[in-house]
């Protein structure tokens, strides 16, 4: 008897989820600005159902979210949603299921998100759209130089010289080959910030569940574990060596790998930043927000914060890191002093 109510009550959380994921897959879709804020939800439902029941019932609303959604949309692009946000809903379920962390949740959520984005952007590419990323770039890039050549005579036609200004020139030398080297960066770095947003998204529609998740680090602990970021290192230096003999892979390998790295040693040093700016002075929050929000769109200031965040990687500033270089130079320091 219980067996039949419980499987009842699977089926009809399966009709209600499977609803609940079109009218958001709607939403996303076709209401421009608020579409945005439902993208990181999509999972939410599966995530749910995996929770509360099991991947079986998950799945199920997959499939039927899938039919649904083919009904009303085109087929292609449908399968390519289910299996990223399938994925991705799968996933987090499992990894809440099992009671696993925060850190390692993201992480493998990254890399399950980064495997979905790419079979979804083939199918809307080489399928739906019938072309290549190639064509794609190419005929997208020419229309952007075009707008930059009128823009040009803009500046031309009042006065304003144009020649030899820095953005025009890096404009200029973009090509269709070197966007396809940055891409791969692109997307995996997209993957990173999407894991994250949907396990906070998550997290707090969980909690109102009464379902425990487990908490994400404050940022002002947050670092980069010094193997973790030797690797990043070794994996950029291998690209700019392969890249220096022309090889096509390393051009791919140092363009993505440097963003990546960029990228996470900017958070670190913002990181760095607000650890001191509020324990350390005592700022309020929004003065805090403030200031890492202008340094981060100020190339220059960006720039310092990347350095901090390389400095916080070699000398851990707040000790958080046991594997930090300054941590192994200080425990050999002390081991010699008592010889």
């Amino acid at each position: 008897m219980y067996n039949k109510k419980h499987n009842t009550q699977s089926i009809v959380e399966v009709g209600i989820m499977s609803a609940l994921i079109i009218v958001m897959f709607m939403i996303v879709n076709y209401v421009p600005v608020i579409g945005g804020l439902f993208l990181f939800a999509l999972p939410l439902p599966i995530t749910v159902l995996f929770i509360k029941h099991s991947y079986k019932v998950s799945l199920a609303a997959i499939v039927v979210s899938l039919i649904l959604t083919s009904v009303i949309n085109n087929p292609i692009y449908a399968l390519g949603s289910a299996i990223l946000y399938g994925s991705t809903g799968l996933t987090i379920g499992y990894c809440i299921k099992n009671k696993k962390s925060s850190t390692f949740t993201i992480g493998v959520q990254t890399l399950v998100s980064l495997v979905g984005s790419i079979v979804n952007y083939c199918l809307t590419i080489y399928l739906i759209l019938g072309t290549s990323l190639y064509k794609i770039i190419e005929t997208q890039l020419e229309a952007f130089k075009e707008s930059l050549n009128l823009v040009k005579g803009i500046y031309e036609s009042t006065g304003v010289p144009v020649e030899g200004n820095p953005l025009f020139d890096v404009m200029n030398k973009l090509s269709p080959n070197l966007i396809l080297t940055l891409i791969p960066g692109f997307i995996l770095l997209l993957a990173l910030v999407s894991a994250y947003l949907n396990y906070v998204v998550t997290k707090s529609v969980l909690k109102k569940l009464r379902i425990e998740v487990d908490e994400i680090k404050h940022f002002t602990t947050w670092y980069l574990d010094n193997r973790l970021g030797a690797l990043f290192i070794l994996v950029v230096i291998s690209g700019m060596i392969m890249a220096s003999y022309d090889m096509t892979i390393g051009h791919y390998i140092f363009n993505s790998s440097i963003i990546l790295f960029q990228f996470i040693m900017i958070i670190i040093g913002m990181a760095v930043v607000t650890y001191y700016l509020r324990k350390k002075f005592n700022l309020n929050k929004g003065i805090v927000i403030a200031i890492l929000v202008f340094a981060f769109i100020n190339p220059s200031l960006s720039q310092i914060i990347f350095l901090i965040g390389i400095g916080d990687l070699i000398f851990d500033f707040r000790k958080l890191d046991e594997n930090s270089l300054s941590n192994a130079l200080e425990k050999l320091v002390k081991k010699k002093l008592k010889k």
